[in-house]
This record gives structure tokens, C-alpha cells and sequence, in this order.
């Protein structure tokens, strides 16, 4: 399911934190493709908002590469 990137919710950051690296890594493989790679992350819905438990770089690489949507899978 394509979900709106305006509605992703994050956890709390786990100690390592994120890698710039992989954020970029997605962020050109989202920009070569015209479509969505898919499932590109793990959701849960809470109301109209999508918490993310699986993919926070694909959803940064997806933001920075000016994607409005990012196909999601619902857990």
C-alpha cells in the first residue's frame, strides 16, 4: 500500500542512530526509479498516521530523493 510520506510517525531512535551512508544509498536508488520499490517499510496505522517499525533510512532516503509516497506494508 502506498502510504503518504507527511504521515509517518518514528519511534524512539535506537542507540546506534542512523547511518548517513544507507540514508543516501536510498535516496539515489528512489531517485533512478520511477516507481516504488516494494514493501519498502514496516507500519502499524495509529488513526490517520502510519508508525514506522521497520525502514526509517528508506523513508529519510525517500524524503530527500522528493518522494510523496512510499509503498508500505501494514503489520
Amino acid at each position: 500500500m502506498l502510504i503518504p510520506l507527511d504521515r509517518v510517525l518514528f519511534g524512539v531512535n535506537p542507540p546506534a542512530g542512523m547511518d548517513l551512508a544507507v540514508i543516501g544509498h536510498w535516496s539515489m536508488l528512489l531517485r533512478k526509479h520511477a516507481e516504488p520499490c516494494s514493501p519498502v517499510i514496516q507500519v502499524t496505522q495509529e488513526g490517520d498516521y502510519y508508525r514506522v517499525h521497520d525502514g526509517r533510512h528508506r523513508v529519510f532516503g525517500a524524503i530527500i530523493a522528493g518522494r510523496t509516497h512510499i509503498e508500505a506494508e501494514l503489520i
